[in-house]
């Protein structure tokens, strides 16, 4: 009403103002007519509430991470679908879907997130100002965030059910490893709500019984790590370590991890300038290579550490390696050593990384390219900004990742590939850094570094003319997502209740004076009305 008071105050004044000295020789109806025509314009011009603000229709959130589904029951997600029909039936008019990422799509038959974030739920709410409807099992990554969502919003828990069992979670054992080594194999086992009763842990290579060990029962949400030494045969190859929890004879759970048992290294990094970019490369490298990966980092003028222990080595060796490596990166200076093309006899990685200069993001590629199915599917809209040198292509040369400028016209490929080099074989080269970002920031831009750089690993490290592997297809990348979907399904206890929530401000828009045709209409009439008695009165 402050509007009202404050159009009515402004009509009183410019009536006043006009009247004064005049109302003797008139009526009464004069600045009456008049002060109704400036408020009736004043109010419009201020758009003033004609009726209280509405409060939003609420909005419905389901959580689709795989945990609804641990230990393959899907009961409590068809509870949970159940009670998304029947918000919606009632006050609710929308559905998003939360998870690893918010999106807006219909109820999935199943769901597969490996995470359940509620943040950008959140962050979303309070930008639109609705209330949200949270349809949870209860087991968000970032409980913390609930607190701050709108007024009006509630958390739906759906419990499922919980059983005295236990589950195998994680499955560590490296990729490869050189021929007659043993491994630590560390095999992670988590109870239920109910705990769970003794059982047996049996470790196998190529179904051969490595060790067997037994676990005494287990209190509620505990797990255990047990660590198992295997050693490994002089034969080179792929080998299947698979880990088996028993009850009895009876096989509860299973997993099943490759293992590549190799005499050289699949791949070689050495940097002149270590940083992060450098060292996220090498860790992605032993995740998606089919064998060792060593590193060699130079941390003074003629000074190289191996990575991971420190030892020093000389550069001889450095140089051998990256002689027998399947793929090498070279990071930093990549001609400190001498040209590339004598050191290796493959695939090549050139990171050249410039220093920081002006943010460059990255947009979805213009032309196509040998990686084009891979990167295709990446959130071009949400990944962290890159420093990118200015490069002159080669004539042989294709872009893989195109870079812009922030509001400007101007830009810059970040990653570059060759198709045949001088020695016919495949170079990628990257002169940019910045990387780090997309794997630090989590969620989708971490998921994005692992696919493109996978992808780069894939082909720089085939045959030249020989068809891209898809990073999906590989082995280490199907292990990869194994894990996540099983950490995602870990028992763990919920960390929401059921209830209302929020503390953010819900934002309702009452009906304003602006867009009511009457109110021009009466402005109109008034003024009108007060025009033609002026004149019959003699006044102008």
């Amino acid at each position: 009403m402050i509007t009202w008071g404050l159009a009515a105050l402004i009509g009183v004044v410019l009536t006043g103002v006009l009247y004064r000295g005049e109302l003797s020789r008139g009526t009464i109806a004069l600045p009456i007519l008049r002060w109704v025509g400036v408020t009736a314009v004043v109010a419009a011009l201020v758009d003033a509430p004609i009726r209280r603000a509405v409060s939003p229709r609420p909005v419905v959130a389901l959580d689709v991470s795989a945990s609804w589904i641990a230990g393959n029951d899907d009961v409590a997600w068809r509870a949970a679908g159940a009670v998304v029909d029947s918000l919606l039936d009632g006050h609710a008019d929308a559905l998003r879907l939360f998870g690893d990422s918010l999106r807006s799509a219909p109820i999935p038959d199943q769901p597969t997130d490996n995470g359940s974030r509620i943040r950008p739920v959140v962050e979303w709410a309070l930008a639109t100002g609705r209330p949200v409807h949270v349809v949870t099992d209860g087991r968000l990554d970032d409980p913390a965030w609930v607190a701050r969502l709108p007024i009006g919003s509630t958390v739906h828990r759906v419990d499922r059910p919980s059983r005295a069992t236990a589950v195998l979670t994680a499955f560590d054992a490296p990729g490869a490893a050189p021929a007659g080594d043993t491994i630590l194999a560390q095999v992670s086992v988590t109870a239920d709500a109910q705990g769970a009763p003794a059982r047996q842990l049996s470790l196998e290579r190529d179904a051969q019984v490595v060790e067997r060990r037994a676990l005494e029962a287990m209190g509620p949400y505990e797990t255990r790590v047990v660590a198992v030494p295997v050693p490994l045969g002089a034969m080179e190859g792929t080998v299947r370590l698979t880990a088996r929890l028993l009850d009895g004879t009876n096989i509860t759970d299973s997993i099943t991890v490759p293992m590549r048992i190799t005499g050289g290294a699949a791949a070689v990094v050495i940097s002149t300038a270590p940083d992060q970019d450098a060292r996220f490369a090498v860790a992605a490298l032993r995740a998606v290579r089919r064998g060792p990966v060593r590193a060699y980092w130079q941390v003074a003028k003629g000074v190289w550490r191996v990575d991971g222990t420190l030892a020093p080595v000389e550069e001889s060796v450095i140089r051998r390696e990256a002689q027998e490596a399947s793929l090498l990166l070279l990071h930093g200076d990549t001609a400190f050593l001498g040209a590339p093309d004598a050191l290796r006899t493959a695939g090549l990685i050139l990171m050249s990384p410039p220093p920081p200069g002006d943010e460059y993001y990255p947009v979805a590629p213009s032309s196509p390219s040998p990686l084009s199915d891979a990167v295709s599917g990446l959130p071009w809209d949400s990944l962290p900004p890159l420093d990118v040198a200015s490069t002159r292509a080669r004539a042989d040369e294709t872009t893989v990742v195109e870079t812009r400028r922030g509001r400007r016209f101007e830009s810059r490929a970040a990653i570059r590939v060759t198709e045949r080099d001088a020695i016919g074989q495949r170079v990628v080269r990257i002169p940019a850094a910045g990387f780090w970002r997309w794997k630090s920031r989590g969620g989708r831009s971490a998921e994005s570094y692992d696919a493109l750089v996978g992808a780069l690993v894939d082909w720089a490290g085939a045959a030249p003319g020989a068809a891209t592997d898809s990073v999906g297809a590989t082995e280490a990348t199907v292990r990869a997502r194994e894990m996540a979907r099983r950490a995602e399904q870990r028992p763990r206890a919920p960390t929401v209740s059921s209830g209302p929530v929020g503390t953010g401000e819900a934002m309702g828009r009452a009906l304003g004076a602006r867009g009511r045709w009457w109110l021009f209409a009466l402005a109109l009439a008034a003024l009108s009305f007060e025009w033609m008695l002026r004149r019959r009165r003699g006044l102008r």
